[in-house]
């Protein structure tokens, strides 16, 4: 999957409709030249160039990012000679030493993005973030709470859609525990407990949802990202294929409709300071 192109493109168009808030964030942490940075599941990196600018040719940044397919276009696309830039294909659960070759305590900010909705325990991951933040250092989360996206038309909610919308919240899930202990999933809105109980002080707590119409990108991308699971949905039993079937013409219908609205899924965005 993280091989097709239309994937690719979809997550870069989604990523793009939420770059001024993923800005303005940055903004508000105050990242100056000198810092030392790590973009902890960095994707396609988005804000690779963001990153780059604000620390300077002092400062570094480094991109760990998992998936193979996602690290090498995020290389292409970054001077990879510039002595501030590391990459390494490690996941925000694997252990660090290795990779980093360093003492703990090493970056000023560590900024993580709709990564940890897919980790068994954000707990561990939290910990071993932290581990290498700087007393005083900066962890920035941003992420979304799966299965709360919804579809309305004009006479109430999309039932079929909504189906769709919480098999692949369960698909989601299901992938990140899978081999673990469920009872640790951690969803996002338990972050915050979560980061205070590594004695970390939140400074910002921000929720939101983006309300469009279904025929915009945003929507169109909402149900493009949820529907593309639809044939593991139906191979592993989750739903039919008439319910897939059903649910696609159903975003057809609503598409059509002048009134109908899609909320995207809650948005999470998170501040927390590293004890001094």
């Amino acid at each position: 999957m993280f091989d097709n192109e239309t994937f690719i493109q979809r997550l870069r168009d989604w990523h793009k409709l939420n770059l001024d808030r993923m800005v303005r964030l940055l903004d508000k942490v105050g990242i100056k030249p000198g810092y030392h940075i790590l973009d902890a599941g960095s994707g396609l990196g988005l804000l690779c160039d963001e990153f780059l600018s604000r620390v300077g040719v002092n400062g570094s940044v480094t991109f760990l990012e998992p998936i193979e397919t996602f690290r090498d276009i995020l290389q292409s696309t970054v001077d990879t000679n510039k002595k501030q830039v590391n990459f390494y294909q490690k996941g925000v659960n694997d252990e660090y030493p290795c990779v980093f070759n360093t003492a703990s305590g090493l970056y000023d900010v560590i900024y993580t993005r709709l990564v940890l909705h897919h980790v068994p325990d954000a707990r561990v991951a939290i910990q071993q973030l932290s581990r290498h933040l700087k007393p005083g250092g900066l962890l920035v989360i941003q992420e979304m709470q799966h299965g709360t996206g919804s579809f309305w038309s004009e006479s109430g909610p999309c039932e079929k859609l909504g189906e769709l919308v919480n098999a692949g919240a369960s698909l989601m899930r299901h992938h990140a525990c899978e081999g673990h202990d469920v009872s640790k999933y951690v969803t996002p809105i338990m972050l915050p407990a979560a980061l205070k109980k590594e004695g970390m002080a939140i400074l910002a707590e921000d929720y939101f949802t983006m309300s469009t119409h279904p025929s915009s990108q945003m929507g169109n991308i909402l149900f493009e990202h949820v529907h593309m699971f639809s044939h593991h949905m139906v191979e592993s039993g989750a739903l039919t294929q008439q319910q897939c079937d059903e649910a696609k013409q159903e975003f057809e219908l609503i598409s059509s409709q002048e009134n109908s609205v899609v909320l995207s899924m809650i948005h999470i965005d998170l501040i927390a300071k590293k004890p001094l």
